[in-house]
């Protein structure tokens, strides 16, 4: 009897084992995709990340649960595979929107956009700081080269393609580490945002 309690086991084991979905962390190509962290409060639930071919292009912090009336912070910091990383946090204040919201948060890093769905608008609205690290900001922020320097600008991009500039508090840079830092962007909706080089 108990041999063939251990052998069922055994047999349920290995079929487990093998009808696992085929989620793991390498590609197919076997090249190790790069750590994903995310941090997040009570508001807040899962990270992903898609790829396409050896090249990362997103990764989304998905259903995201906020109560307006409270508010909530959400921190996510990513990393990728050639040392480039994206760090930040969104704050919501309390009384940004009526009843509670569920959202994604969509981050490209090789376009360095964000779009937070599904869009709409707030009483108050919402905070975000963002870091780069390991991008060339020569490339990235060819504004910082100018002559005077201009700050970049940061944009919400309309579903007709116009362009609506979006305030932020400050940034600091330093063109020795690659590290650049916008302090306290302000988003008074959920939509489509970036830089363009």
């Amino acid at each position: 009897m108990k041999k063939l309690f251990t052998i069922t086991i055994a047999v349920f084991l290995i079929a487990a084992t093998g009808c696992q979905d085929q989620n793991s962390l390498v590609q197919p190509d076997q090249q190790q995709t790069p750590e994903i962290s995310f941090y997040s409060n009570s508001n807040s639930a899962q990270a992903a990340n898609a790829t396409s071919g050896n090249l990362i292009v997103r990764h989304f912090i998905r259903n995201i649960k906020v109560d307006g009336k409270v508010g909530g912070n959400v921190k996510f910091k990513f990393f990728v595979e050639d040392g480039r990383q994206l760090e930040g946090i969104l704050k919501i204040d309390a009384g940004a929107f009526p009843g509670t919201k569920v959202f994604d948060a969509i981050f490209d890093l090789e376009t360095l956009t964000i779009e937070l769905t599904p869009h709409g608008n707030f009483k108050i609205p919402a905070h975000l700081d963002l870091r780069y690290m390991g991008y060339d900001l020569k490339t990235y922020f060819p504004s910082l080269n100018n002559s005077p320097k201009k700050d970049p600008v940061f944009y919400y991009f309309d579903d007709s393609g116009d362009l609506e500039e979006m305030p932020y508090a400050n940034v600091n840079y330093n063109f020795g580490t690659n590290v650049i830092f916008f302090k306290d962007m302000r988003l008074p909706h959920f939509s489509r945002f970036g830089f363009i080089r």
